[in-house]
């Protein structure tokens, strides 16, 4: 059984690094042909790795016994034989749900992608392969977890919070910024749109701009060509405010990273330890800033009161204020929300 697993393991890791190694982004400057004959065969490829080692995983956990009468008889009358809510799942089960479901996902992706030709939209071809990718990386997480309880091994993949935390940390950047400056006007746009695009670069030039989803990069390239022609030929300043409008929601679409599941658990339980230690009197103020720092970026009224470290009780208002919306919070995510 322990070569078995090591084997899971190790499949899971080096699928894992591979889906990471694409470099999609060379691709996305490439024409339609490359993109079809290159990029997209291999993603299907690691699709199929990714389903070969999921049915895998179905064939090794999905208990003998069949549940298919259990589930007749429960739609039937499923008060009679609804299961005791306080009962455990099966370990196994839950391996074998979870594997299938993410099996059915990157089957329909791989769909998607067969149908893939020269003559295709090139950015359509490139997200669809985004979205691929993540789906398998996605499902990598999915297992995981019950693979490790299964078998009592370590995880291998890298932790999503860190990622998470990394990616908000430069986001915030972005949208403090187009916060602080607000509403334009037509004078006052130059300076505004100089900015954003200083930023814009800063952002494409850093590791996280690898992490956005291809959409994403898309517009942001967009937008940055638009800023440059606009700040080199433009004239017409009411042009430059519809940019930085553009620019101003943009940014603001991207505060959903907030809503991200391991960034809403992270934050639930950071400010839930807050909230304890400024009541219980263990939180310094002038230690607070520090203490605090991960979670900035997800609420501007918290950030202040986080960076000002003003007093103890205007601290924790905020952070009992936030606490509310923050367990009320969902993990789904628009379109436009970043990637991983």
């Amino acid at each position: 059984m322990d070569s078995v697993v090591s084997t899971f393991g190790e499949q899971l890791y080096a699928l894992f690094v591979e889906s990471q190694s694409v470099g999609i982004r060379r691709y996305e400057d490439e024409g339609q042909v490359l993109i079809a004959t290159q990029l997209s065969p291999l993603v299907v490829k690691l699709l199929e790795r990714g389903g070969a080692l999921l049915q895998a995983i179905m064939e090794r956990y999905e208990p003998e016994e069949s549940s298919e009468s259990e589930d007749l008889v429960f739609e039937l009358s499923g008060d009679a034989v609804a299961p005791d809510p306080g009962a455990p799942e099966d370990p196994r089960r839950v391996a074998a749900n979870v594997a299938f479901m993410a099996h059915s996902e990157l089957r329909q992706h791989r769909q998607r992608l067969l149908a893939h030709h020269p003559a295709a939209d090139a950015q359509e071809m490139v997200s669809e392969c985004g979205g691929a990718l993540r789906a398998i990386q996605k499902a990598l997480y999915a297992v995981e977890p019950g693979l490790c309880q299964l078998e009592n091994t370590g995880r291998l993949l890298p932790s999503l919070l860190d990622t998470s935390l990394e990616v908000r940390r430069h986001y915030r950047k972005l949208w403090n910024f187009a916060t602080v400056t607000g509403d334009v006007t037509p004078e006052q746009v130059r300076a505004a749109l100089r900015g954003a695009g200083t930023r814009i670069s800063i952002l494409a030039g850093s590791e996280v701009y690898s992490l956005l989803r291809e959409d994403d990069r898309f517009y942001i390239r967009e937008l940055q060509v638009r800023i440059l022609d606009w700040l080199r030929d433009g004239d017409e300043n009411l042009a430059g405010v519809r940019i930085w409008q553009d620019f101003s929601l943009f940014v603001e679409i991207l505060r959903q990273v907030n809503l991200r599941e391991e960034l809403v658990r992270h934050d639930r339980q950071a400010i839930e330890d807050a909230i304890a230690a400024c009541e219980s009197g263990q939180l310094e103020l002038s230690k607070a800033k520090k203490r605090l720092a991960p979670i900035l970026g997800v609420d501007d009224t918290l950030d202040r009161a986080i960076e000002a470290s003003a007093d103890v009780a205007t601290l924790l208002s905020a952070l009992r204020r936030v606490s509310t919306q923050v367990s009320g919070g969902s993990s789904e995510v628009s379109s436009h929300s970043v990637a991983l």
